[in-house]
């Protein structure tokens, strides 16, 4: 597709090749767990300054849905580590309700899986690194090295020097010690789920 940006289509690429991602979006739903219609209506897509990429949104849907095969495919599932942000938990301005709700039942469904730890990082966390940077991190198998990929309104860039990449590494981690442990997390999904206020 000649909309789909360069660095969209290597982390596809990439992901599909990886062990490992650990990601962390401040505000949004990392796009590896996006359902359809938050993807089409929030994630990025529709509101993008790009005409080319709204005239296309219903087929950058379907590729970002595509994606996701790569966590639930039979043979090396990609393990994948994210932080959602409270905040993200919440109906954006003018959303459907029906749209959320889904959302947050894929949410918990993926949560199941071996390979999918889901940490969400509470309103009142501390300071941690990833108040000033998105940030994407691939493992894979020897021989080829860890990249990190940042995203931002014209697609990303990769940083592959190992100094870069340790020290995102490294940010991710201090990240997800900010968030809740994966079972508070998941009471906290559940509670949006059904509405309930947090105490």
């Amino acid at each position: 597709m000649e909309v789909l940006p360069k660095p969209y289509a290597d982390s596809i690429a990439l992901g599909e090749e990886a062990i490992s991602i650990k990601t962390y979006f401040p505000q949004l739903i990392t796009a590896l767990l996006q359902t359809p219609a938050y993807a089409y209506a929030y994630g990025a897509i529709v509101s993008s300054p790009s005409p080319a990429v709204r005239r296309n949104a219903d087929a950058l849907v379907q590729v970002r849905q595509a994606r996701k095969m790569v966590l639930t495919r039979s043979e090396n599932p990609v393990r994948l580590d994210t932080v959602i942000d409270e905040s993200a938990l919440f109906p954006p301005s003018g959303a459907t309700p029906d749209v959320m709700r889904d959302q947050l039942r894929g949410l918990l469904d993926l949560s199941k899986r071996d390979n999918v730890t889901i940490r969400v990082m509470p309103l009142g966390a501390p300071a941690h690194p990833g108040l000033t940077s998105n940030m994407t991190v691939m493992d894979f198998r020897p021989p080829w090295p860890p990249v990190v990929l940042i995203d931002h309104l014209r697609g990303g860039v990769f940083l592959e020097d190992p100094e870069d990449v340790e020290a995102f590494a490294m940010a991710y981690d201090a990240v997800a010690d900010a968030a809740l442990d994966v079972d508070a997390s998941r009471e906290m999904i559940k509670n949006y789920l059904e509405g309930k206020t947090r105490d």
